[in-house]
Parts: C-alpha cells; structure tokens; sequence
C-alpha cells in the first residue's frame, strides 16, 4: 500500500496515530508554556513589590514547601511538591534536606537530597551541592543514588525560587539522567 503524500509539500502525510500523538505533544507543550507564563508574570508582579521592602536577611531560608514542575530532555514533564528542611548548622554554612515529590510524568516519583549550603548574596541568591536518593525514576520502581545541585532565590520576605539540576545514577538499566526543577516556595 502506498503512502499518500502531501501536495504542497510532498512529505508523506502521518497516519492517525502519528496525528493524534503530535497534537498531544503541541497541547502538552502549550500547557507548559501557559504554566510558566504565569509562574514568571507572578514572580514578577511579587519582584516589583520586593523592591519596596527593606533589603533581606543574609540568612537562607530554613523551611520552605511549595509547587513547581520537573523537566528534561527525555523525561516526562511533572508536577513537584517540593521543600527544604533545615537539619543544622555547620560553621558559616547549613546542612539541610530537601524531599521533593513529583507527580504525573510517571508513576509517583520522589527526590531526597542532603544539601550543603552557604548564606544569601547580596542578590538574594544562595547556592546549594549535596547527594541522596531518587526513587521510580523512568517507572523502573528503583531507588538510585543521585548528585543534586542549584539555587534558591529569594523574591520577598515570602517566597523563594528554587531550581535544582539532578544528576541520577539508574543501575537498574545502566544509565544516567540529568533533570530539571523549579519550584515556588513559600518561607516559614
């Protein structure tokens, strides 16, 4: 059976199933763009409000929960839970956790890093290194070693930006996964 092409382009015209799975990636795309859209046009109209306040704490936040969206070349887009436990004090700097749940990109996934981290720039950001756990990364129901890194950023006394970059060890399937968070958190 022959392929039928398309006129204008002469191109072979996908079948029905190669169809519908281009327009599910076009609206997935969309509804990422629209969630981050908003995302930025919040940050920004609380940025503007920040400006007004007095200049923050040098100190990085010690708790914080909020919501966000995990991303990467190959892995399924997600909703995040996300959070930072402050656990101690280590001299100038702090050791914390930072247990993220991610939803909706394969079954349940969850992250569980011990960080390292050091006070605010005078920009308000603080940077963050450590290593834990990845449990379900791919839907292989596996718990993998991880190396975890980024920043959280403080926007107004309330909220912080968090974005993280994990590097996943999967042993299971002999590979390696590198994803992206990030996250808005409120600071308690």
């Amino acid at each position: 059976m022959r392929t039928p092409l398309n006129i204008y382009t002469m191109h072979p015209v996908p079948d029905l199933q190669q169809h519908q799975a281009m327009t599910m990636n076009s609206r997935l795309t969309c509804q990422a763009l629209v969630w981050i859209g908003g995302v930025l046009g919040g940050l920004l109209s609380q940025s503007t409000i920040a400006l007004a306040e007095s200049a923050p704490a040098t100190e990085a936040p010690a708790y914080y929960l909020g919501a966000g969206f995990r991303g990467g070349k190959g892995d399924a887009t997600a909703g995040v839970i996300d959070s930072k436990i402050k656990l101690t004090n280590l001299g100038d700097l702090t050791l914390s956790t930072r247990p993220a749940l991610l939803m909706g990109g394969y079954d349940t996934e969850w992250r569980l890093p011990v960080t390292v981290e050091g006070h605010k720039n005078e920009r308000g950001v603080a940077w963050f290194g450590g290593g834990g756990l990845a449990y379900n990364m791919d839907d292989l129901g596996e718990v993998d070693a991880m190396l975890s890194g980024g920043l959280d950023m403080a926007v107004n006394r309330q909220l912080v930006v968090n974005l993280t970059i994990n590097f996943i060890w999967q042993s299971e399937i002999s590979d390696d996964d590198t994803e992206f968070m990030a996250s808005l958190n409120y600071w308690f």
